[in-house]
């Protein structure tokens, strides 16, 4: 099995990196200088901490394999370790692409092929 890991992304965000054909990360993202990621376990609590009041959100998931060069883990929020992504995303290195209802995934959680 493979190690997946996730970027969630405003549709804001989403829409301009498909415009753009690349992503070089949020506002928090280029503050610090990576962009932020997260494993499958970490998605709801992310989304409960930084996009509590955005209604949809877009979930693009990656196979660790694929951009592990690009990858440190990192201490982050309670002491735990994160995967943090240095350079910038192309369409070529995502998995899958989800397009999500805030409200109902905080529910339940499932990532599906698109």
């Amino acid at each position: 099995m493979f190690l997946r890991l996730y970027k969630i992304l405003e549709i804001s965000e989403w829409l301009c990196f498909k415009k753009k054909k690349y992503f070089t990360g949020s506002k928090l993202d280029k503050s610090s200088g990576f962009i932020h990621m997260c494993k499958r376990e970490h998605l709801l609590s992310t989304i409960k901490l930084y996009y509590p009041k955005l209604r949809k959100l877009t979930i693009l998931e990656f196979r660790y394999f694929n951009i592990k060069d690009k990858i440190k883990w990192e201490i982050s929020r309670n002491g735990l370790l994160f995967p943090h992504f240095y350079g910038i995303f192309t369409y070529k290195i995502i998995n899958k692409v989800l397009t999500i209802d805030n409200q109902s995934f905080q529910k339940k959680i499932k990532i599906h092929n698109v």
